[in-house]
Formats: C-alpha cells, structure tokens, sequence
C-alpha cells in the first residue's frame, strides 16, 4: 500500500500516454484471465473475466481549481466525553483548514461564524479572534447545528451553487440517535468524533452518503490525525470535483456481466450490456482510482490466445475545468470549450495479463481489496447498535435502581421484598454493555474471512501489494478481540474503502517507530547534574506499553477471584457491591472467567467455582451474588484467636477441601467488636471478620492454585468494610495480584488492613471503593481496566556498563515497588506484567561519572547498554501465575521479544524534561516517607515536616504533596488517600482524581 493507502502501486501508464500527456488524465484497463473470483463476486458462474479500470489525475492538473465554499460544524456536547485538551485540538483544526483555503475560497463556523466569508487574511485572522470554547459547548442537538450548515448553503445564489464546490465539517463528540435524520440530504458531509468520545455509531450516520467520510479527530498522544489532514486536502484538490467518465463498449462475443463492489458507483449498462458508462472520481493528483468490471466471454474464455483489446474498448471523457461540484452523468459537460475549461478524452486499449505479466497483479490485488471491504460491511451490519433496543434496555435499567434503592429502605426480612430485591440484582448484573460472545464470533469471521482469501487464488497472485491490507485486517480482528475502539477503527476504515477515498497509513493512530514494537523504552540523561547528586548521575529510564497495543496483540486472559467481606450490609454498601460487580462483569470477556468468595461462608456449604463469562456463566454468577447482596448475616458468637500451630489456615485438610468446592453461602457472624492493633494489649478475642477475611485469602490463592487455566492470569480483588486486624498479624506474600478496596468511613483499621493486602503482591493497588456520591470510584475502574488489558509478562530492564571504562560503574537503582538487583557493573529490574497504557519509571544512578571529561560527554551513551525483555500476554501459553511474576529459569530467551534502548544525553535540558526527572526523583522519597505511615505510632508532626522538606519546585507530584501536608495541619483524614497515593505512585501511576 502506498502513502496515500491505495493497495498496489500505480499502475503503468497506457500504450498511448506517451510524455506529452504528462497533464492529461491516465487511463489503464487490464483483463486477469486466469483470476479465480471469490464466490460473492461471481454473478454468471466462471465465464467472467475480471477487468480492472483504473484514472489517474497527473500532478499537472491541480493549477487550475473551481472555488471552495465549506462549513464547519464544531459541536460539543455537555456532559459527553471529550478530550482534555478540546479547546487546543479545535484550534489545530482550524488552523488546519484556514491554512489549505485560498483568498477565492469562503469559509462559515457553526456556531460563531455562521456566515460564508472569503478566506482572505483579515477574515482568517477573525476566525480565530472569534473563536470562544464556551460558545462551542452546548445543550442543543447536533441536529440543529448540522441543519444550521444546511441553511447556509441553502442560502446562496443559484450562479454560487452552479460554481462553487460546497462541502460540510462536522466534529462532534454527540452520541445522540439520528437515524431518523435523512442524511441524503447532506451529500458532501465529512464527520468526525474525539477519540474517547465513543460516538463512531452516530458521527458515522452523519458520514453515509454519497463520497462522504468518517474518522476520528485525535490520536492516541492528542494530536490531530493525518486523516483529518488527508481530508482537507482532499477538499481543496482540482480533481476532487473533475467530472470523468469511463464508457465501455463490447462486441458480439463478449457482454458487460456487472459490476464489482457496486453500487459503490455510480454506472449506467445499456440493456443489451453491449455498452456500459461509469462516472467514478479522481480525489487527488497521482492517486489512483480503480474499478473492476465483470466481462462475460463465454467460450472465448478457454482460448488462450484471446486478446481482448479486440472485444473490448475503453475510453474516459473528462473535463479539466468543472462547473458544477456534483457532476456525475454526461450532462455535466459543455459542449466543446466554454472559455473556461475543454472536454477531453482518452483511450486505451486492453491489456490481457496473466500470471507474472505486468498489472495482473495489481488485478488480484483490487479483487481482494473488494472483497476484503465486503467481509467488513457484513461484521458492521451485524453489529451494529439497535437504538431503539438501547433506549429501551436504559430505561428497564434505570427502572431496576430505582426499585432497588426503593426496596432498600424496608425490613430486610420481608421474603416477598427480598425475593424482588434478588430478581432485580440478577436482571442488572446480566444487562452488560458488551456483548463479549457477539464480538467473539465477529473476530472469529474476520479471522476466518481474510484467511481464506489471503489464500486464495488472488490472494497468492497479489503477492506483497496485499501486505499492508493483511496488517489492517490483522489489526481489526485483535480491536474486536479487544474490544478496543473498534467501532471507531472500522467504521473509518470501511468509509475510505467503500468510496476508494485516499486512505493515510496512520489515519488513526500515531506510532513513535518503523518496526512498532509492543513497547517502547526511552533512556534520557542530563549531563549537566553530574556534579549535584551525591549517588552520581541520575538516567531515566521509562518503559511504556502505549494504549495501542491492543490494537496490535491480543490481551492475556485472566482468572478473577472476587472476595466480598460485607459485614455491616447498609443500603448505600449493598447498591455499591452491584455496581461494582457491573463493572467487573462488563470488562471480563469470553474468554475470561471470574469466582466470588463471600467472606462469611460457612464451612459447610459449597465452595467457589471458576465461571467463564458465557451468557450461561453470567447467568450464574449474578444467582450467586443476589445471595450475598440480600441475605443479612445474623450474629454469632466472639471468635478466638487460633493457637500458633492452627494460624496459618486454622481448618484441617478436610474441612478446607469442602469449603472450596462451594461459593456462596453466607456465614453467621457476630458483631463487629474491635480487636487491638499490634502494638496494643493482646486479647486474645478479636472480631470474626479478622481470620474470616485471612481464611478467605488462602482459599482465593489455593482455588487458584488448583483451578488456574495455564494462560491465565490470575487476580484477586478484595472488596471489605471489615476491620479485620487479625491479617496484619500474619505474613501475608501472595504469589497473586491483590487489589483491595475498602469503604469510606471505615476507619482506620479497614484502611491499614486492605492497604497492607494491596500491598502482599508487588503491584497491588489499594483504594477506596465509593465516592461521595456513592458511585464507583475511577481507582477502582483503572483497576479492573489494568487486569483485562495486560499485554506482555515477566517484562524485564536489563542494564550493562560498558568494559571499556573500569571507573563507570551502577550505585542505587530507584525502582519503587519492583524488585531490583544491582552488582556494580550490571542491574535488573524485574517489571513483571504492563497492561495498555502503563508507563514505568526508574531512575538508575551512575557512580564516578565525574570520571568522564566534558569533551566525552557526547559519547556518554557507549558506556551503557540497556534493554527490555517481555514475552507476548496472549501468545505465550504458559503464562506467570500473577501479573508480577519474576522471570523463570525456564523462560527461554529464545521465545522473549527484545528492545534495545540507547541513552539520550541532554544538555541544559528543557523544562518538560527537567519536571519529569525532579516529578520522579521526589516520588521515590514522598513513598519512602509515607510508607512509614502504615505504623500507627508514627507521629504527624514528623509525617509533616519530612514531607515539607521535599516540596520543591511545581510540579504534579510536588503539588499533591503539598495537598496532604496543608490538609494534615487542618487535621483532615487523609489516611486512605495518602495509602492508596503510596500504592498508585510506587508502580509510577497517578491515582484517577474521582
């Protein structure tokens, strides 16, 4: 596929295109005889001959073009989501646009220019004086906006409209349903939504007429993408709006069968089929525009030696000058020269080709071009959203919630309440967003789909022109495995395709290198600190693994063992558990599977079970937890502390194995009754839910233990508002990954507790669950968003000295919660698992570096070698038991993918550089600091002042910083979030702000 995404190269110019019709259009027609169609595109069985047409406008014709009138629609909707930086991608956009038009063009802004204006300096430099974010965020319906633009091409004269091109920009993040709206009337709309925005479905409606396109606006680091670009371009090209047309006549033996990828054009074949006229579109100079007609040949075909230039004729008419912008049929064209422009015309014989020969591959390619945007419309049409059904099942949902939080407020006891109150807990957990078994058979036909004709006979005969085709497939198939933006990807991609519209390489995302890793490693030293830092240089070290990754490989499936330790069942706690197994059951896919242990379960009933998240699955887990969220424990007797040999489990073998064998029955248990901290009395009686929640504990590990599918990673999520003191008086190293979220106002022994199981594994997050809304928290849905889109395992950072100096050597690795060794000349540092999106930074310190003269600084990155090591998530079918698995003796290095980094050296570095390094640097020493808050005697005035002593500089960290040092002068309880801060900051993340 070339720059402009077309997916063979240009074919060769004709026979009689000699030099002199360098300005001329170009025109080629090949004939493939021995093309074996795909079975969609046979229409009278195996007597067709594929022939490919194919008009290129020369460069040469762009130096004359017709004026421009284009509106743009700029449409924020309140309440929807949109970037963070919007305001400066619309200004960019703009920028964009006022940039390609000329002083003959007229530009009109909805909603704050709605008047066309010649683009002359004076008004561009207006558009910009005018332009206010906060009249372009809105109440009202795109529709409205979009019929504003209407009106305003309504309004011009008849002599503007006959000729001057008109054309429509939308940006919108609306997720409103406008299938209603007749988007016929709007013939040259192209739309497009903000990356997050989530509105592919509706922005696509906009899109569906006639050479209309969709895309997205920004890409994955906030910047404009190359398709928006591509389409002003398009815009502003003289042969956007060049009226050709192709006429195809046959002699006696042979009859024109039909079309491929009609109605795509527009085309006339006379009854006989003997003669046929298409009138496709050149969008841009040195582009190709190919078509492919279906000629009948009947026995003609078996000949060998047929020449079919001699049955076939294929001239193009065109004019270099149009009048009108939606010229289709031969009424479009002047009689002769008008004194503007002149009629022309082309002919070209056929070429019969075959096998190697010169354009027979470019035949396959376009057939399997074709018939790869097919498979494409059907996966769309199939999933598409039913808007009605949509409105619908939102409103049964909204219905449920507030007959729950109804129910909610009555005796707990009334059986025909409870019974209700069941039915509406299971109905809500199984009304998911995501259809994960629809997406599944989606990826699946894809899969299949492109396989089978990357196989075939065409697919073999296009050879290399279908390489960047087969990547763009690939690519579609792991978002739907994914489920990452793919409505987005596909829509976009159909809508350039569907209408042969240049489509950009990068029309969607922008990626930092050639070969494209899974992840990217950046190495940056600032020489001008040797002499300040008294362990030596500090070098950065950042290892990402960008959100695109799920567009390039599939996600590791995981194994969730969900604890819920509900002691005290209130209504806002029991509406908060639902919501947040909403969000745990709408991000596990098909092929995930989750468990639920109920932390008051007695002994005796059936232990927890692995479930896949099938519909039957589903269907099960949501019975199962209706009987957690309903049932009120009813109280038992105090529970005593188990002597030193029963401590680590405290029930035989037995016992243990009945227990795990059930999920969800629920225990009695007694009041809560504070035990004493470690560093209190020893009473030996202590609150039931404290060895219940350590009990609970070891049976998620050994039902993971014993029930962990090989390529499963598995995760263990506690949800507690019990004080549960006892688990701090064990050694708790989990094998697993434990997130633990606790309740606000649960004090701090609940706080300490789910802090220090967060804290058993080497990346456990620790948060709080609800807000003060009483929603589920941002942290917890990062959380669950981190697990069900992890992308490599047992990543490792190696670092090697060079030899070549003996006085350059490593001192301190700085690596947070990560597990580093270090010897002098040599370090590691064990990442463990990176989902899409993680960034992780380190900073290595390099010993005697003032050793190196200032004149060899610029040699400073020979004297390292760092790299990283991963193995694929997905691929790798061994996969670690937790996401922070050390690499294995048996890991071979073989199988690991590898990416060699190189130090960038900086000097009198930029702000941007140095507020990263310092962000850093001061977050290693704010989570040694707060870490020691964990021991309950440790007095705030030091917590303070030790804190104080880091605030330096502005940057985000510093500001937290100073956040909890001035809310702890007010004597504010902040000690949940300066746990879960320590949590979030020690695997370099920044704790979602809600």
């Amino acid at each position: 596929m070339d720059e402009h995404g077309v997916p063979f190269p240009h074919p060769k110019r004709g026979r009689n295109q000699g030099p002199s019709s360098v300005n001329k259009l170009q025109l080629n027609a090949y004939a493939k005889t021995d093309a074996e169609l795909p079975g969609s595109q046979r229409q009278t069985g195996t007597d067709c001959i594929p022939v490919m047409v194919s008009i290129t406008a020369p460069s040469g014709m762009e130096a004359q073009r017709e004026p421009v009138d284009l509106v743009v629609v700029l449409h924020v909707r309140k309440g929807r989501n949109v970037p963070e930086k919007w305001q400066e991608l619309l200004k960019v956009a703009l920028e964009i646009v006022t940039g390609k038009l000329e002083t003959k063009d007229c530009l009109a802004i909805v909603p704050f220019m709605p008047s066309l204006l010649p683009m002359s300096e004076k008004n561009a430099k207006a558009v910009f004086e005018k332009y206010k974010p906060e009249s372009i965020q809105t109440d009202t319906s795109l529709v409205i906006d979009l019929e504003s633009a209407e009106s305003i091409f309504n309004s011009r004269t008849y002599e503007d409209k006959k000729k001057r091109a008109g054309y429509i920009v939308v940006i919108s993040n609306s997720e409103e349903d406008i299938n209603s709206l007749l988007t016929w009337r709007f013939l040259s709309v192209h739309a497009f939504g903000f990356r997050g925005a989530h509105n592919a479905w509706t922005i696509h409606t906009i899109a569906s007429s006639r050479d209309c396109s969709y895309a997205i606006l920004d890409d994955e680091l906030g910047r404009i993408t190359q398709a928006f670009a591509a389409t002003i371009d398009r815009i502003t090209s003289a042969v956007a709006v060049m009226p050709i047309e192709i006429q195809l006549k046959c002699e006696e033996k042979v009859h024109l069968s039909g079309l491929i990828g009609s109605p795509r054009l527009s085309y006339s074949i006379s009854d006989n089929k003997k003669n046929g006229t298409i009138w496709p579109r050149a969008h841009l100079p040195d582009v190709p525009t190919n078509f492919v007609v279906l000629l009948y040949t009947g026995n003609l075909r078996n000949d060998e030696c047929i020449d079919l230039s001699k049955v076939l004729k294929v001239s193009a008419k065109y004019y270099q000058n149009p009048r009108a912008s939606q010229a289709r049929t031969t009424t479009n064209f002047p009689k002769g020269q008008d004194g503007i422009g002149e009629v022309l015309g082309e002919e070209v014989e056929v070429y019969t080709v075959s096998k190697d020969m010169p354009g027979s591959k470019e035949v396959a390619a376009e057939i399997v071009r074709l018939e790869a945007v097919r498979i494409i419309h059907e996966i769309i049409e199939e999933n598409k959203p039913d808007w009605d059904q949509l409105q619908a099942a939102a409103k049964k949902q909204r219905d449920r919630w507030t007959k729950l939080e109804k129910y909610n407020e009555g005796d707990d006891e009334d059986g025909k309440k409870n019974m209700e109150i069941k039915e509406l807990v299971a109905e809500i957990i199984l009304e998911n967003k995501t259809d994960w078994e629809k997406l599944r058979a989606a990826a699946e036909k894809l899969r299949k789909g492109w396989t089978t004709l990357k196989y075939s006979r065409c697919g073999l005969a296009a050879g290399e022109l279908i390489s960047s085709l087969s990547s763009e497939m690939q690519e579609m198939e792991t978002r739907l495995y994914n489920n990452y933006m793919w409505p987005e990807y596909l829509l976009s991609w159909k809508s350039h395709q569907w209408w042969q519209l240049p489509l950009p390489p990068l029309f969607m995302d922008k990626l930092d290198t050639e070969d494209d890793p899974l992840l990217r490693l950046r190495i940056t030293a600032n020489v001008d600190d040797i002499p300040r830092h008294k362990k030596g240089l500090p070098v950065l070290v950042q290892v990402m693994a960008p959100e695109v990754g799920l567009a390039k490989a599939k996600r590791a499936p995981v194994d969730v063992v969900a604890l819920l330790d509900t002691e005290k069942k209130t209504k806002k706690k029991r509406e908060l558990l639902i919501k947040a197994m909403e969000v745990i059951m709408d991000k596990l896919g098909h092929q995930d599977r989750i468990a639920i242990i109920p932390v008051q379960t007695a002994t005796t009933q059936p232990a927890a079970r692995f479930m896949d998240m099938s519909k039957q699955g589903r269907r099960e887990t949501s019975i199962k937890l209706k009987s957690i969220v309903v049932k009120k424990p009813a109280p038992a007797a105090p529970y005593t502390i188990p002597s030193a040999t029963q401590t680590s489990h405290g029930r035989d073998h037995s016992k243990f194995i009945k227990f795990i064998t059930n999920c969800l029955g629920i225990a009695p248990t007694n009041s809560p009754t504070l035990i004493p901290s470690p560093a209190s009395s020893g009473s030996d009686v202590v609150t039931d839910d404290g060895t219940k929640l350590w009990e609970a504990l070891k049976d998620a590990e050994k039902l993971l233990d014993g029930h962990r599918k090989k390529d499963h990673i598995g995760f263990i999520i506690v949800i507690s508002d019990g004080n549960g003191d006892f688990v701090r008086q064990e050694t708790l190293t989990s094998k697993y990954t434990m997130h633990a979220f606790g309740f606000r106002e649960c004090g701090p022994h609940n706080i300490r507790v789910m802090h220090y199981i967060a804290n058993s594994s080497s990346d456990g997050i620790y948060a709080i669950i609800d807000d003060h809304l009483n929603q589920v928290t941002c942290a917890f849905k990062a959380c669950i968003n981190k697990i069900t889109s992890t992308l490599t395992v047992t990543t490792e950072v190696g670092i090697l000295c060079s030899n070549s100096s003996n006085e350059v050597a490593l001192s301190t690795v700085n690596s947070g919660k990560f597990i580093s060794a270090i010897a002098k000349k040599e370090a590691a540092i064990f990442v463990g698992a990176l989902y899409a999106g993680a960034v992780r930074n380190f900073i290595v310190y390099v010993h005697k570096v003032d050793m190196v003269s200032e004149e060899d600084y610029a040699n400073f990155s020979k004297l390292f070698r760092i790299d990283i090591k991963w193995l694929n998530a997905f691929t790798n079918k061994d996969a670690p038991a937790n996401s922070g698995a050390l690499p294995s003796v048996n890991d071979s290095a073989g199988d690991k993918e590898k990416l060699d980094g190189q130090v960038v050296i900086v000097r009198d570095g930029s702000n941007e550089f140095k507020e990263v390094m310092t962000d850093i640097i001061v977050r290693f020493k704010a989570i040694k600091i707060i870490h020691e808050v964990t021991n309950p005697n440790y007095r705030q005035e030091v917590l303070i002042e030790r804190l104080q002593n880091i605030c330096h500089g502005n940057t985000r960290l510093v500001r937290d910083i100073q956040t909890m040092v001035a809310n702890l002068r007010r004597d504010i309880d902040i000690l949940s979030h300066m746990l879960s801060w320590e949590t979030f900051q020690g695997l370099s993340e920044h704790p979602p702000m809600k």
